[in-house]
């Protein structure tokens, strides 16, 4: 068994301060043009929108 690690950009909405989206991606570009898409239909005074980078351990099994 052989470990990788690969980050991910994930793009988190919330509105009116319940969670209703969040959308995982390879790139940070992409999750900052999702975020950004959200935010110019937010209503500013209770949306939110936020980009979160994190790393992921994935286990690759090999069978030969």
């Amino acid at each position: 068994m052989k470990l990788k690690s690969n980050t991910v950009w994930i793009a988190v909405r919330s509105e009116r301060g319940f969670i209703t989206d969040a959308v995982i991606f390879e790139t940070e570009h992409a999750a900052k043009a999702r975020e950004w898409r959200w935010r110019k239909c937010a209503n500013p005074d209770y949306d939110e929108s936020a980009v979160l980078q994190r790393t992921i351990k994935l286990r690759l099994n090999r069978r030969n």
